[in-house]
């Protein structure tokens, strides 16, 4: 009783330390005002849309969608919500990982380090607080993975993957790796069936009426950030490294390495087996926009798992009494080697703008990258939310009800206005999203695609992109297109926070 209680101090210690680190590093970006337009549209009966009658699937994230929608029907501010809502899933995750790890018979001080590796990161409470879904879809994988570990054959754990695909698509690749286990161990027997109807339960109904709605199998998202080719890839791993190298990681994942060598057993193969599926899928589809390591984060209950036991495997060997001298120091020197590379990564962190990633992007100069032998430095579109507020501050000042604006940064000034808008980049319109374009994977993740051709023809009575000083050297190739564009010239003029339409 006595070590339970320690235990629970202990949690409460690391919840403590989460929220003050969440105090400390929350902030909002464009894209979480895209989420709640969404969801501002769907509690007020226009339908789960981001332009009222335009049924495009600008998001990923369709339980947040309805939650942040069903906080709103009651009359909360979902702008506030949504980041103490997020913050809570995140707190939450941690008692669960912690039974995650003890499911796996780890002594309760080494279950400890699983909590630990997400309650100390930056990353994890930067993106805990910013509203994004992110969290949501990491408790739901590690509730998963608890009832995993816990009992193999539940029929719980595919429907809490069912969940949390509904929350991001990319909890699939966790469901495809324990689905794919259970297929192995029931050798496709009715056992198998059984565990996928209770997945298809869910997500079928779901996928249909979104198919229905929608109109495309994947979400416009998808066709607009995603590509193929080696330079996506490439990108991808340099997002990787950034992750590996900045973040402590190298820490925790040797320890998961020595606690799957010390265990070898089916669950923790296939615990192992997530972790590195989620990495070769970020890889894969080119990394994110931001910093801060966001697509990693969803896999952290599974790597803190795995710590666990490499940490209690390291402590048995160093404490051991009929070890060798040599083994016991070795062990102890991984641990203070792994306990300090971690804390020198979480260091790095707090230190980290979440546009670190992008500028850094935007700034490769190799041969047929972005700005290769450009005279100018290029401009990142990293402007604050203050400048977003403002833009839409002037937009309701100066726009009719029903007016149509183009933005390349279309979250704030959608959620706070009322307009119409044509995203320049794709996410929320199919035209743009599904053009064919060569390049991708050479510019910003999700910023590639453009057509200012179209865009001038929905004729707009704004244009929200970079001022004048800038716009041909933004990291945005939409933007430098409306530039290079002779018609944009010729019918717009810059207004000292947009540019105005001034021929009808």
């Amino acid at each position: 009783m006595r070590s339970k209680g320690i235990a629970l101090a202990a949690l409460i210690v690391l919840g403590v330390a989460y929220l003050e680190l969440v105090g400390r590093l929350t902030g909002r970006i464009d894209d979480v005002y895209i989420t709640l337009r969404y969801a501002k549209n769907f509690a007020d009966g226009h339908g789960l849309v981001f332009n009222v009658g335009e049924r495009v699937e600008g998001y990923t994230c369709f339980l947040w969608v309805v939650l942040l929608a069903a906080v709103r029907h009651l009359g909360f501010d979902i702008v506030e919500a949504c980041g103490v809502i997020s913050a809570a899933f995140g707190l939450l995750t941690l008692p669960v990982t912690y039974a995650g790890a003890r499911a796996l018979r780890v002594s309760r001080p080494a279950a400890l380090v699983a909590p630990a590796i997400l309650a100390l990161s930056p990353s994890y409470a930067f993106w805990a607080g910013s509203g994004m879904e992110t969290l949501p879809a990491t408790f739901l994988l590690a509730l998963a993975l608890w009832l995993y570990l816990r009992r193999q054959d539940s029929l719980w754990v595919p429907a809490v993957l069912a969940l949390a695909v509904l929350t991001r698509p990319d909890a699939v690749v966790a469901a495809a790796v324990i689905g794919f286990e259970r297929l192995l161990y029931w050798r496709g027997g009715r056992g198998f069936w059984r565990w996928g109807a209770s997945f298809l339960i869910i997500f079928a109904p779901y996928y249909a009426w979104r198919y229905a709605y929608y109109g495309y199998p994947l979400p416009n998202t998808f066709y607009a950030k995603v590509g193929s080719g080696m330079a996506q890839y490439e990108r991808g791993w340099d997002y990787f490294l950034m992750f590996f190298r900045g973040s402590g990681a190298i820490a925790w994942f040797t320890l998961a390495l020595i606690g799957v060598w010390a265990r070898r057993t089916r669950t923790t193969w296939t615990v192992l087996g997530i972790g590195l599926a989620f990495w070769a899928y970020v890889v894969g589809v080119g990394g994110d926009v931001f910093g801060l390591h966001r697509f990693f984060i969803p896999a952290l209950p599974a790597w803190g798992i795995l710590a666990a036991i490499g940490i209690e495997h390291l402590a048995a060997v160093a404490i051991a009494a009929q070890r060798s001298l040599v083994r016991r120091a070795s062990a102890a020197a991984i641990i203070f080697a792994a306990v300090t590379v971690f804390a020198i990564g979480t260091q790095r962190e707090l230190h980290t703008p979440v546009w670190k990633w992008p500028m850094l992007i935007a700034l490769r100069t190799r041969p047929g990258g972005v700005f290769g032998g450009g005279p100018h430095p290029p401009r990142t579109n990293a402007m604050t939310l203050s400048a977003r507020m403002r833009e839409a501050q002037e937009l309701r000042a100066h726009c009719q009800p029903g007016e149509t604006i183009a933005a390349s940064a279309i979250g704030v000034v959608g959620y706070y206005t009322n307009l119409r808008i044509v995203d320049m980049l794709g996410l929320v319109d199919v035209h743009i999203a599904h053009r064919k374009m060569p390049g991708v994977g050479r510019f910003l993740p999700g910023h590639e695609k453009f057509d200012s051709k179209y865009v001038l023809s929905r004729k707009p009575a704004y244009i929200l992109m970079a001022p004048p000083v800038s716009a041909k050297w933004s990291a945005l190739p939409a933007e430098r297109n409306m530039w290079a564009n002779p018609e944009f010239h010729r019918d717009y003029q810059w207004a000292g926070w947009a540019y105005r339409r001034v021929r009808r």
